[in-house]
């Protein structure tokens, strides 16, 4: 998947962006209904307001080819992370091709193996202590930068550890655009039948009046998301359901209805075209 965004991000310009001018860029309306990562998400004052004006290290304009038009923004912050306006880092865990071009474009964007969720990692390997990792025509000019850290490397993204009732602005956005698109289709599947409009009505006031929530079920929501959503218990992951396509299976003989006839004839064998017995040919034959 990374391997793919690095091929991608060739097709891309990387223009640095004046913080003094970031008040007259003229941005389009983002829509969080499409999830293609080149479909910007959110905008950069609502980015700029996520990360802090004063945790900003430079901003970077992505385009197309030769094309003027902006597609996206990527924020280097002090923390040696960054944020794009594809949230790709967020919603997927995945570095994107506008960071890739960014860091073709300067040497104060670094990679870090921990950029990359720890569920993808082979066996029980640890990036805390990697080096950070510069484009290659940068390498001679930067000092090697460490990380101090043994557990973990915090900030490393934008993205910090959060709990359900404390969601940033963002992924307010975000969790209302996957909410949107589920309660269409609940309401057109329950406006069907009285039953199911019913059904639908309890649930949402039942939703709305249970406002005690279990201490014990939300500590186990908050470990999952600091653990990357790994899946600690293999029993879990289940083989999926065989699908049996439509007729015979192959390899099998079929099975012939009772009115049917039983074939009775024997397996073919050749015959001399002079004699008529067999075990010889036309050639072999002594007749």
């Amino acid at each position: 998947m990374h391997q793919d965004e690095m091929n991608q991000s060739v097709y891309y310009i990387a223009n640095l962006v004046d913080l003094e001018s970031i008040e007259i860029l003229d941005e389009e309306n983002v829509t969080l209904l499409h999830d293609d990562i080149d479909t910007p998400q959110t905008t950069l004052k609502q980015m700029i307001k996520f990360v802090e004006f004063q945790n900003i290290k430079e901003i970077w304009s992505i385009s197309v080819g030769n094309s003027s038009k902006i597609k996206h923004y990527v924020i280097l912050l002090q923390n040696n992370g960054h944020i794009c306006s594809c949230l790709s880092i967020l919603r997927c865990g995945i570095v994107c091709r506008h960071y890739f071009q960014v860091m073709l474009a300067t040497s104060n964007a670094m990679f870090h193996i921990r950029l990359i969720p720890t569920r993808w990692y082979n066996g029980e390997r640890n990036g805390s202590n990697e080096l950070f990792i510069f484009a290659d025509k940068y390498m001679q000019k930067q000092p090697i930068i460490t990380s101090d850290y043994h557990d973990a490397v915090p900030y490393l993204c934008s993205i910090k550890d959060y709990r359900e009732e404390s969601l940033s602005f963002l992924e307010q956005k975000i969790a209302y655009g996957k909410l949107h698109n589920a309660y269409k289709k609940a309401l057109k599947k329950a406006l069907q039948t009285d039953f199911n409009s019913q059904n639908l009505i309890n649930l949402l006031e039942e939703f709305a009046e249970n406002d005690n929530i279990d201490e014990q079920s939300e500590s186990d929501e908050y470990e999952d998301d600091i653990n990357d959503k790994e899946n600690v218990n293999p029993t879990l992951l289940k083989n999926p359901k065989p699908h049996r396509g439509k007729g015979r299976p192959m390899g099998t003989k079929r099975i012939k209805s009772a009115h049917e006839i039983p074939n009775q004839r024997t397996k073919h064998q050749r015959r001399c075209k002079k004699c008529r017995n067999i075990s010889h040919y036309q050639k072999n034959c002594k007749i």
